[in-house]
């Protein structure tokens, strides 16, 4: 199945064609967006209580991407991490894609509460403690799209596979 993903730098959101008409799939939680927003829990980690089990936009325990490393939540699930695991969840990074930054812009970036560093080539990274790396904006966007590629096969049903993508950004 082909889907249409909207990445979004707060918000995302995924649709498909079905039976002739465009619709957008909901998440788990009912949603037709999902906050852009990643959390990475190390393994064995917890998620405090918040709800951290599912499909769709929820989370993973999948030995893909990053979540090989210990458990990924996206969206109100990863959102409501920001309290008790500030350090290793990411709201927004879209922007950064791309960005080189000098030490002035990464001195405003900390004020706006996004810790990052900047590699040799000002490149910036963000250090994630719970998978004791840093990752950079592509790895969170990746994350997020991951996502919503689940999350429209568990709408679209169990035997769809979607293995094409239309991406806005």
């Amino acid at each position: 199945a082909c889907v249409g993903i909207d990445l979004g730098t707060t918000n995302c959101a995924v649709a498909a064609v079905v039976d002739g008409r465009p619709v957008v799939l909901r998440s788990d939680e009912g949603a037709a967006v999902t906050p852009s927003t990643v959390s990475f829990l190390g393994l064995g980690q917890g998620s405090g209580g918040q709800g951290s089990g599912g499909q769709g936009s929820g989370g993973s325990d999948a030995p893909e991407g990053l979540a090989g490393r210990g458990r990924v939540l996206v969206g109100e699930k990863a959102r409501r991490q920001e309290v008790t695991n500030p350090t290793s969840t990411y709201s927004s990074t879209k922007r950064l894609i791309g960005r080189t930054a000098s030490a002035d812009e990464l001195r405003a970036l900390s004020a706006l509460d996004v810790p990052a560093r900047l590699t040799e080539g000002r490149e910036v990274l963000l250090p994630c403690p719970a998978l004791r790396t840093t990752l950079s904006p592509i790895d969170v966007s990746a994350e997020l799209l991951r996502a919503m590629r689940q999350q429209a096969e568990v709408v679209l049903g169990g035997d769809v596979a979607v293995n094409k993508a239309v991406v806005t950004v």
